[in-house]
């Protein structure tokens, strides 16, 4: 991973919790486990871009893709 892609793991617990939002509301809305979302969080499943890039727009950060990688800013 990236350190971009491992700051942001680190910080999608507190987005979710921010939006007052269980790991089971994330499951979910992305159509995916709470264990999936928990792998998610703790970084031993990684995120899919789309789900990656759904989830930054649904915590209000913006993304720019540059060098085949995308960044996550709040």
């Amino acid at each position: 991973y990236n350190d971009r892609y491992i700051i942001f793991i680190k910080n999608l617990k507190n987005f979710r919790k921010r939006h007052h939002m269980t790991q089971g509301d994330m499951a979910e809305i992305f159509g995916v486990s709470q264990s999936t979302v928990s792998g998610w969080e703790n970084g031993t499943k990684p995120i899919k871009l789309d789900c990656a890039v759904n989830l930054a727009i649904m915590f209000g950060l913006e993304i720019f893709e540059k060098q085949n990688y995308f960044k996550c800013i709040k």
